[in-house]
């Protein structure tokens, strides 16, 4: 956000000043903003007048003025300067019923010699602009109607149920559908959805409990579990459609107040050194003016005058159960119910630059009520990441001064793409936006798990291929750009190097601008690590895989077994359709005595892992050494693998341990022949805590 500041403008001898823009609702009285005369004379007259608008004016005498004209369109107030500046504190316009256009009220003075002036406006006045009256917000509703005579049936919404526990067949259609409509409403553990039964349509209407359109489109989900016929009737739309999100005022009260009170006070507070007095502050949607009256010496001394404002920032959409002030999270979140706050997490800060169609990209990428939701999930996932507390470097009475992990403090005032804006954005988390399939994705450079085991039986034929450079050619010294609060957010440096390199190979610097960072922490941090990544992922490796790389997406870790280097395999795939033993593909080799686990893929796309209690022969004999065609295990596997299953062996022998690599992946490209075409970069999961290491900054 930005304050435009102009020109000084002449203004008459009989000053007026005041606020000029408020915002006015349909059918009822705003009081308009304070006009303030200042006249060298004993007696004034202040004439308001409407110039555009149906409305009409009206005010309460005070101190002895007179007031003529209330309840019309032109007013006037006479008296004293104390007494008529009494009185247009209470001067009010009333808007008839329907009114949605702008109102502007022009306002001059004059005195008892006959001088006269208007309002030091752009317009002459006051300009009054109607709440948005869009069409008002609407809560998304569902009809459900049910099918069959007998078993249970649960809902659900997505991945989240809808009642606790299956509703029965109750012996009719309509109290089978009493009982499920108590169920749901009786359930607190999933989204905020009441039911109500329609008794003769035989159907219920499901109604989420907050106006939003976030649930447009979504299906509901019927299990039986297998017993019984009880199911969604088709003739029913079972979906949710309807939903309208509340739309905001076309103006913001707070912002009107700031300008006309808060900044008044900063700039009175001033007096005398910087501006002697605000003279008006006029507001438009999306655009802020204000005039400053300086002192005559400063303008005669100075060739230019700059004038810089710290802004607390936009008021955008954050989690309801997000408290930016704390930036902690309050319990769960839904996934779905936002409020309005001003924040510098960066992962909102993103999506509100992704989703606003005015400055950001809201109709350059689109995105369907589904693929909004799977976004605001990466994004939640990371953002709690963003908001750990970390050391800040900084230290107050011995104490180490704690500071969230990640912020973004910037203005943005063009200069780069949207797309560039949204990357820039995604850096402050060491982030990055993925679009693909007319969807958006973002992933950051934290903590994972696996997902995914790889090995020479995931891939086509040609295998894997490696690359990377030497490391002496590695960085080993940033230099990373920030803005300085303590310098009036001037640009500053901060150097981070790993000084064991730079003796051994002399400096290599990179340079690097963290984006939005105004803490010299938060700057160190980033410049280790540029250097940790740059020391633990010189390596990429590419390969082509087949269907169960569908779901995998840039930012998602693999492991990779390749029996290429290790020489001995020890992965490939299950055949076994039990959760006490596996049987493998083929033959390997019995690895020598140690602690051994398997790593199999479950149904469900998790990883299991179990300790390795013994050999299998193909007879399903237990043996000791040499090749082996399967495994028992120490404990039962959660599942049943489905056939072929990829697996990984790893484990410690005399030898020392032995486990596949892991990598990140960082591109996923759609094949026209066979599968995907990945890249990957090595992964070190124990580089983040050295980042937060030794970092020591000055107060």
């Amino acid at each position: 956000m930005a304050l435009h500041i102009p020109s000084p403008k002449a203004c008459p001898i009989i000053g007026v000043t005041g606020g000029a823009t408020k915002v006015y609702t349909a059918g009822a009285a705003t009081t308009l903003p304070q006009v303030d005369v200042t006249a060298g004379t004993s007696t004034v007259t202040v004439k308001y007048q409407v110039k555009y608008g149906p409305g009409t004016l009206t005010a309460t005498a005070a101190n002895g003025a007179t007031v003529t004209g209330s309840g019309t369109t032109i007013l006037s107030i006479s008296g004293s300067n104390a007494a008529v500046n009494a009185t247009t504190p209470s001067v009010k316009y009333t808007s008839t019923t329907g009114e949605t256009g702008t109102v502007e009220i022009a306002v001059s003075a004059t005195d008892s010699e006959g001088t006269s002036g208007s309002m030091c406006t752009g317009n002459g006045g006051i300009t009054l602009i109607p709440k948005n009256s869009n069409a008002a917000p609407r809560n998304a509703t569902a009809i459900i109607c049910l099918s069959g005579n007998s078993g249970p049936i649960h809902l659900s919404l997505g991945a989240q149920l809808l009642h606790a526990n299956p509703v029965y067949w109750a012996g009719s259609m309509l109290d089978t559908l009493n009982a499920l409509a108590t169920a749901i409403n009786n359930y607190t553990g999933g989204y905020p959805v009441t039911a109500q039964v329609n008794a003769s349509a035989l159907n219920i209407k499901l109604t989420i409990n907050k106006p939003t359109d976030q649930f447009n489109g979504i299906e509901l989900m019927a299990t039986n579990y297998g017993d019984g016929n009880l199911a969604l009737d088709p003739s029913c739309t079972n979906k949710f459609d309807g939903g309208e999100d509340p739309e905001p005022d076309s103006l913001s009260e707070w912002f009107d107040d700031f300008l006309e009170n808060d900044l008044l006070n900063l700039l009175g507070q001033a007096a005398g050194t910087f501006a002697t007095g605000l003279l008006f502050s006029h507001i438009l949607p999306n655009e802020s003016d204000v005039q400053i009256k300086l002192p005559a010496e400063l303008l005669a001394t100075e060739s230019e005058i700059r004038i810089s404002f710290l802004v607390e920032g936009m008021v955008i959409k954050v989690p309801n159960v997000y408290n930016p002030d704390t930036h902690s999270y309050g319990g769960g979140w839904d996934g779905v119910t936002f409020k309005d706050a001003v924040t510098d997490d960066p992962c909102w800060i993103f999506r509100d630059y992704l989703t606003n169609k005015r400055y950001g990209c809201g109709n350059d990428l689109p995105l369907t009520p589904a693929q909004q939701r799977t976004l605001d999930q990466d994004l939640y996932r990371i953002s709690q990441y963003c908001n750990q507390a970390v050391d800040s470097g900084r230290r107050e009475n011995g104490a180490v001064v704690m500071e969230p992990r990640y912020t973004c403090n910037t203005v943005l005032t063009g200069g780069m793409s949207k797309i560039e804006i949204l990357q820039a954005i995604a850096s402050v988390f060491n982030g990055q936006m993925v679009v693909g399939g007319f969807s958006v994705r973002v992933f950051a450079d934290m903590p994972t798990s696996t997902k995914l085991l790889v090995n020479q039986t995931s891939v086509h034929k040609d295998g894997f291929s490696y690359s990377g450079g030497s490391i002496r050619n590695l960085y080993n010294v940033a230099m990373v750009k920030w803005n300085n609060p303590a310098k009036f957010y001037a640009l500053d440096f901060t150097r981070s190097e790993d000084r064991p390199s730079v003796l051994r190979y002399g400096e290599k610097i990179i340079e690097e601008v963290a984006f939005g960072c105004t803490s010299a922490g938060q700057a160190v941090r980033k410049g280790n690590w540029l250097l940790a990544t740059e020391k633990a992922s010189p390596l990429l490796v590419t390969y082509r895989a087949g269907l169960d790389h569908s779901q995998v997406i840039p930012g998602d870790v693999v492991a990779i077994e390749d029996s290429d280097i290790t020489l001995s395999p020890r992965s490939g795939r299950v055949t076994s359709t039990v959760t006490t033993h596996l049987t493998f593909d083929g033959p390997i080799t019995i690895p020598a005595s140690g602690t051994w686990n398997i790593h199999v893929m479950m149904p469900d796309g998790t990883i299991a892992t179990r300790q390795i209690a013994s050999w299998r022969d193909s007879a399903g004999a237990t043996v000791g050494s040499g090749v082996a065609n399967g495994c028992n295990l120490a404990s039962a596997l959660p599942a049943v693998p489905v056939n072929r299953a990829v697996y990984n062996i790893t484990g410690t022998a005399a030898t020392g341990p032995f486990a596949p690599r892991l990598f990140r992946v960082l591109k996923v490209t759609e094949h026209r022949e066979f599968g995907y075409d990945v890249v990957a970069q090595a992964y070190d999961p124990n580089k983040y805590a050295t980042i937060e290491q030794n970092v020591l900054v000055s107060a």
